[in-house]
């Protein structure tokens, strides 16, 4: 009998792997602890029962019940199968990527698709998720009740005591990264948007517990929760030699490098990856290289990040 995971990764193994030292174990940056030190993948970017769906909502239409189905058959047979070998494809045909300077439409559509999974199903999603019902579900609880005494002509429906309740697993599933009406309008949103590709033939991206950075450059309303708004920026590392950068067109129409082009990545281009990746970062920074120095100059400047959470990594 499979053993039941208790520790879920929020960032998929089969990306994670691809950070390792070439002594195959991942060399992190610690925020909390302020310093380098090996780790496993065990012990970063999990977080204890991230998707486990509670007993009394875990029903299958056959009658049995299983809470690990996310775990197992969405993210394990559905997602991380997909995303392994598209990031092998990516990693296979590198060079001739580079060589030719544009990255293929192909690969580009489904990188979307599982940059936009990867940022879903993250931890802070899910709580934000649950907030939102913990503010919505009581209130659509009093209008039902009160709909019912309307068209019962019986009052007394007002007066019933009724606690709604819910999964936030499940509700995280089915309002985020389950979803494919949200999936389908957060990927097309970013496909029209600009891709500039970072090549840097050492390795020197990192990548951390939170990959999928979004920095806002506008007040403007939120569209697809950040990701495709006016003024957007995101940031997202493919692998140690291969970062992308997606820019809102409307905003950035003085951008002078062609769509989808592969360039050769310089200090700064390396430098504006790598520090935005530490800032977001929860927690922990990988670095195929184990070399921090840019993390450690700039603390050195900025001084220790007092929103690091102590958690995050179980």
């Amino acid at each position: 009998m499979r053993r039941k995971k208790t520790r879920q990764h929020f960032v998929p193994q089969c990306y994670l792997r691809y950070f390792y030292r070439g002594n195959n174990e991942p060399c992190a940056f610690d925020k909390v602890e302020m310093g380098s030190h090996p780790t496993t993948l065990d012990s970063i970017c999990i977080e204890k029962f991230m998707y486990d769906i509670a007993p009394e909502f875990s029903c299958l239409e056959d009658g049995s019940s299983k809470q690990t189905i996310l775990e197992d058959d969405f993210f394990d047979h559905i997602i991380e199968r997909g995303y392994s070998k598209l990031l092998g494809e990516i990693n296979d045909s590198l060079l001739s990527i580079v060589n030719a300077g544009f990255f293929p439409d192909v690969l580009r559509e489904k990188l979307a698709f599982y940059l936009v999974v990867q940022f879903l199903r993250m931890p802070t999603v899910k709580k934000e998720t649950q907030q939102f019902c913990d503010d919505v579900l009581p209130k659509l609880s009093e209008i039902f009740k009160e709909g019912l005494a309307i068209e019962s002509g019986n009052q007394d429906f007002v007066k019933l005591s009724v606690i709604p309740k819910y999964d936030a697993s499940r509700m995280h599933f089915k309002y985020n990264y389950g979803n494919e009406e949200i999936l389908s309008l957060f990927t097309h949103a970013i496909l029209i948007n600009r891709w500039i590709f970072l090549y840097s033939p050492d390795g020197d991206f990192y990548t951390s517990d939170n990959p999928c950075v979004v920095i806002q450059h506008t007040n403007f309303r939120p569209f697809c929760m950040g990701l495709a708004q006016y003024g957007s920026e995101i940031i997202f590392p493919i692998s140690p030699y291969l970062s992308v950068i997606i820019y809102d067109r409307k905003y950035y129409k003085e951008l002078d490098v062609p769509d989808n082009s592969v360039n050769i990545a310089n200090f700064e281009h390396i430098a504006h990856v790598n520090l935005n990746i530490y800032v977001h970062a929860k927690r922990f920074v990988l670095s195929k290289k184990c070399d921090f120095n840019i993390i450690e100059q700039y603390n050195n400047e900025n001084g220790k990040d007092e929103n690091a959470n102590h958690e995050c990594g179980g």
